[in-house]
C-alpha cells in the first residue's frame, strides 16, 4: 500500500463544464517518449497472449436498413443507413497497461499505443472547419498547444496497483457522450462480473455522481482523470469503445435502478426547450403551433436524473431542438416519433443513429441560423405540417425520408 502515496491524485478545480488539476497549469516533467508504434486490438492481443486478454460480451449482430424523414437542403442527410453488422462488445485485460490523459488514451504492456482508443488524431485543420469561429475559438489554440506539448513525450508514468478500469472519453463533461459513450463502457465491464480496484472516470457533475451510484461504484474509488495523468496498472481493464448493445441496453438499465415504478404507457407530448444557445428566435409562434397539438414544455436543466427519465418513457412524440437533451430519448419506448430541429449547416447525424438503435421514428428538419449562439428560426409550416401528419399516422410521412 506505500505505492498509493506515490500517486496521490491532484488537487482539482472546476472552471464551467471542464475539470483541470493544478499541475497541468504548470511545466509537465516529460521523461516517458511517445510511443514508436501503434496497432490494432487484435494485433495487440496476438503479440501478447499472455498479458493481454480479450473477454467477448455477448455475440455480433445486426442492423436493419433504417430510414428517417429530412426536411431541408443538406446533402449529406441522405434519409437513411444502410444495413450494418453490429461487432460484440468486449473487455481487454491488459498487465502493466497504461492510460494517459482525462480521454484515457490506452498503452499496451510495451508501451505500444492502441489505435481504436487514440483521441487525438483529429487533425487541427478539421478542428479549425468544425469550431464556430475557426482560429479565432479558444478551444482551437488549446488543442494546438496541446497536440504541440505532446508531439514527442509524455508526462513521467506513474505506477497503481490492482485492478484499474479506465472509463473515461473525449467530452465526458457531456452529458450525451457520457450517457453514450461513457455508462455503456460501465455497462459492458459489469457485465463481465469483474470488479476493479479503482475506476478512471469522472465524477464532478450532479448526472455522472447519480449513475455511477446506480451502478453500484462505490465513489471512494474514483479516479478523477486529468490531461497530464499517466497511469500504468497491475492490471488496466479497458471496455470496447464501440459499444451498440451496450448502449442500446443503457436507457433500460437506468429505468430499472434509478426510474419511476410506474412503466404504462402514456401518449405525452413533449416539446424540449433549452436555456442559452441554440433557441428558436420564433419561440412564441412556435409555442402557438406546439400549444395546438396539445404539446407541454420541458426545461431539462430543472429536472433530477429520475424526472428525466419519467418524461421520456411517457412520451408518445418528442420535439426539441439538437442537443444533449435529445439524449434521454434511450428512455423513449420503441416506436415513439422524435422530431428534432436542426440548425442549418449543422451536420451531425448522432440522433437519427440513436433513434435506429432504439427502434424510434426519426424526423429531422432544417432551421435557419439566426444568430452566433446558433439560435434558429423554426419553419413553422413545416413543422405544422409534419406534425399533422404524424398524430393522423400517415404512413407516406412516417416512412418515407424527404427533403427539400
Amino acid at each position: 500500500m506505500e505505492r498509493h502515496a506515490e500517486v496521490q491524485h491532484p488537487q482539482t478545480f472546476r472552471t464551467g463544464k471542464y475539470v483541470l488539476a493544478i499541475e497541468t497549469l504548470l511545466p509537465t516533467f516529460r521523461s516517458t517518449k511517445l510511443p514508436g508504434t501503434w496497432c490494432t486490438v487484435p494485433e495487440l492481443v496476438d503479440r501478447f497472449p499472455e498479458q493481454v486478454i480479450q473477454q467477448v460480451v455477448g455475440r455480433d449482430g445486426q442492423l436493419p436498413e433504417f430510414r428517417y424523414h429530412y426536411s431541408g437542403k443538406d446533402p449529406r442527410y441522405n434519409g437513411a443507413m444502410p444495413e450494418a453488422t453490429v461487432p460484440a462488445d468486449f473487455l481487454l485485460r491488459i498487465k502493466r497497461g497504461r492510460a494517459f490523459g482525462r480521454d484515457c488514451v490506452i498503452y499496451g504492456p510495451d508501451g505500444t499505443g492502441l489505435q481504436e482508443f487514440d483521441y487525438q488524431q483529429r487533425t487541427l485543420t478539421a478542428l479549425q472547419q468544425e469550431l464556430p469561429g475557426g482560429r479565432f475559438n479558444p478551444r482551437y489554440w488549446k488543442h494546438t498547444l496541446r497536440t504541440k506539448r505532446l508531439t514527442k513525450r509524455l508526462p513521467a508514468v506513474r505506477y497503481w496497483p490492482g485492478k484499474v478500469a479506465a472509463l473515461n472519453a473525449p467530452s465526458s463533461h457531456n452529458y450525451y457522450h457520457w450517457m453514450l459513450e461513457v455508462l455503456p463502457r460501465l455497462h459492458t465491464l459489469q457485465k463481465c462480473g469483474i470488479v476493479p480496484d479503482w475506476y478512471l472516470v469522472d465524477a464532478f457533475s450532479p448526472f455522472q455522481l447519480q449513475t455511477l451510484r446506480a451502478f453500484d461504484v462505490p465513489l471512494d474509488r474514483v479516479l478523477q482523470p486529468y490531461s497530464g495523468m499517466h497511469v500504468e496498472a497491475e492490471e488496466l481493464l479497458v471496455p470496447s469503445r464501440h459499444f451498440p448493445n451496450s448502449c442500446r441496453e443503457i436507457g433500460a438499465e437506468l429505468i430499472r435502478r434509478i426510474g419511476p415504478k410506474d412503466a404504462a404507457a402514456s401518449s405525452r407530448r413533449i416539446f424540449i426547450n433549452r436555456r442559452g444557445s441554440r433557441q428558436p428566435s420564433n419561440v412564441d409562434q412556435f409555442r402557438q403551433v406546439l400549444h395546438q397539438f396539445g404539446f407541454e414544455e420541458h426545461y431539462l436543466e430543472d429536472y433530477s436524473m429520475p424526472r428525466q427519465i419519467e418524461l421520456f418513457q411517457h412520451a408518445k412524440v418528442v420535439v426539441a431542438m439538437h442537443g444533449a437533451g435529445l439524449t434521454n430519448t434511450v428512455f423513449c419506448s420503441p416506436g415513439v416519433f422524435v422530431v428534432e430541429l436542426m440548425p442549418e449547416g449543422k451536420y451531425r447525424p448522432c440522433y437519427p443513429m440513436l433513434s435506429r438503435l432504439c427502434d424510434l421514428r426519426h424526423y429531422l428538419v432544417s432551421a435557419k441560423r439566426t444568430g452566433f449562439t446558433q439560435d434558429v428560426l423554426v419553419p413553422l409550416e413545416t413543422v405544422r405540417s409534419l406534425l399533422t401528419d404524424l398524430l393522423s399516422e400517415r404512413p407516406e410521412s412516417m416512412r418515407t425520408p424527404t427533403a427539400a
